[in-house]
């Protein structure tokens, strides 16, 4: 049984590049990094993900556990960054900052949400003919 993939992984998807870009606009204003090369991000982060991203289309369980793990220790940080912050005024450079920050994190705690829901589960769980590493029926 070949199953085309659910429009709420593919949302999620999305969701993992666009957390992606607001990390690279978080860095980028914070002049860790000179577009357009010259970064971690780039040769470290962004492959990570999008390997993440592909394993999640073929659904490989331990990719939605390490995606869970890695959202889980950026979210924990951003909070505790937010403690240690507090209410200090902050420039405006500081509240693009924040703002690209606060949108990262409301992306990744929706991507999984979405999954990590039941109809995502469900998909997870269907047994398919198709080999894993395979990813035309994506689209």
């Amino acid at each position: 049984m070949i199953t085309k993939t659910p429009n709420k992984i593919k949302l999620v998807i999305l969701l993992i590049l666009i957390s992606q870009v607001c990390e690279l606009l978080d860095d980028y204003l914070r002049d860790n990094i000179s577009l357009p090369i010259g970064s971690n991000f780039i040769v470290i982060t962004l492959p990570f993900y999008m390997f993440l991203a592909y394993n999640i289309i073929n659904r490989q369980k331990w990719a939605r556990i390490i995606l869970l793990i890695c959202y889980s220790v950026e979210i924990l940080l951003f909070i505790r960054s937010l403690y240690k912050v507090g209410f200090e005024i902050m420039s405006l450079g500081d509240v693009r900052i924040m703002i690209i920050s606060i949108l990262k994190q409301i992306l990744q705690v929706s991507a999984l949400i979405i999954l990590f829901s039941g109809a995502s589960k469900k998909w997870f769980n269907i047994e398919s003919d198709e080999p894993p590493g395979t990813i035309k029926n994506f689209l």
